[in-house]
């Protein structure tokens, strides 16, 4: 009886008759698949150093590292608990994240390649933050865009750290201090306005107020007599109480862009609010069901036909 050949003789008799009888790689991707994962870290980094300092800001320096990989990222750890991230392209930082004037802190660096493994730590350096004794310089305000109803204004201010800003408008506050460097007011035509700044530094330090600027708005165009169209697609929801969000899609206008056209709000006949440049409002109805109303209106003062929808509760 002949014998039947095994599996293993069938496979490798496939692989010799190959094309043109040359052995043929029955293996390889097998072999590919098989490939060990990389476990390899990145060198150490070295010779990190201190080059210097402000009262919220220490900056670093570093010799690379190397990743058999080609690839890694290297990853700045301070001994008050917060780290950044720095790409392999740079060997320097400045470090921000959580320190204080007056501080001390400690530093280390490693670096960490696409699959994980994660080198040594570098040496550790020390620094001493100086204490911030000085005020910002004062502000300057600058006029960007005038229309009818609407100013945007930018501002900048120099210290040795992040700041804040308070706007005021007529000598009243505007907003409450923010890092923000402009803004866009929201103004009656025809009218003259003035606005100064102040700025505020992390150890409390305020700035001497910025020089006045007037902005006086202009008359609607003339042309402008045609309102916006209606807003569309109008519909509320409700939360189970007496809160509620109205969507729409925002109106256009021939004149006026989108985002500076206003939207009027009403709930059953009484006028609750408004928002401008904007198809979205979140507040507050009476119990039972509610007639909300929306109407869109130009910096001329054209106003669109009403959208309306019924928010049952």
């Amino acid at each position: 009886m002949k014998a039947r050949p095994s599996l293993v003789a069938l496979v490798c008799t496939a692989a010799f008759l190959g094309l043109g009888g040359i052995i043929a790689p029955a293996f390889a991707a097998t072999t590919a698949l098989a490939t060990a994962p990389d476990k390899k870290p990145p060198t150490k980094p070295t010779n990190l150093l201190v080059t210097g300092n402000t009262a919220w800001s220490v900056s670093l320096a570093w010799n690379a590292s190397v990743d058999n990989s080609g690839q890694l990222t290297y990853r700045i750890v301070c001994s008050n608990g917060q780290s950044m991230l720095v790409p392999q392209t740079s060997t320097s930082a400045v470090f921000t994240k959580g320190l204080l004037h007056g501080g001390t802190y400690s530093f280390w660096v490693h670096a960490f390649d696409p699959s994980g493994n994660t080198s040594q730590n570098s040496n550790t350096v020390t620094s001493k933050l100086p204490l911030d004794t000085t005020n910002p310089s004062q502000p300057v305000v600058t006029l960007t865009e005038v229309g009818p109803t609407h100013a945007i204004l930018s501002w900048s201010a120099v210290d040795d750290g992040p700041l804040v800003y308070a706007l005021y408008q007529d000598g009243v506050l505007h907003n409450q201090a923010t890092s923000a460097t402009s803004t866009t007011v929201y103004l009656q035509s025809q009218t003259a306005y003035t606005f100064t700044v102040q700025a505020r530094d992390k150890a409390g330090h305020w700035s001497p107020m910025s020089e006045p600027l007037v902005v006086t708005t202009p008359a609607p165009n003339p042309n402008d007599v045609t309102p916006p169209t209606t807003p569309a697609n109008l519909w509320a929801f409700g939360y189970g109480d007496l809160e509620f969000e109205v969507n729409w899609t925002q109106s256009t206008d021939d004149f006026t862009p989108q985002k500076y056209i206003r939207y009027e709000l009403y709930v059953n006949g009484n006028w609750l609010g408004g928002t401008i440049g904007s198809g979205h409002v979140t507040d507050y109805g009476q119990p039972g069901d509610n007639l909300i109303e929306v109407i869109a209106v130009d910096e001329a003062g054209n106003e669109s036909e009403v959208a309306s929808v019924i928010l049952f509760n």
